[in-house]
């Protein structure tokens, strides 16, 4: 299970948070979405067989989002502290 920090520009309220969790919840692999509107970040669980942080941003933009393609190394599940 690989976590992905994506940083999404243009999260206006709620109602855009729920619009990408849905999108995001609706791949296949993908087993958990949070989805920050203050800070604008979609933290997303899923399973690297079946998805992969492109198809997560492709997703994004899509939507009409603008991401940061830098941000949110995948990882599993380490807070990243040692640089690993």
């Amino acid at each position: 299970m690989q976590t992905e920090i994506i940083k999404v520009a243009g999260i206006k309220d709620q109602a855009d948070a729920e619009i990408i969790q849905q999108s995001l919840r609706a791949l296949p692999g993908v087993a958990e979405v949070r989805v920050t509107s203050a800070s604008g970040r979609a933290t997303v669980r899923y399973q690297e067989e079946l998805a992969s942080s492109v198809q997560l941003r492709a997703s994004l933009i899509q939507l009409g989002f603008e991401v940061d393609a830098a941000a949110g190394k995948s990882h599993s599940g380490c807070c990243g502290a040692c640089g690993g």
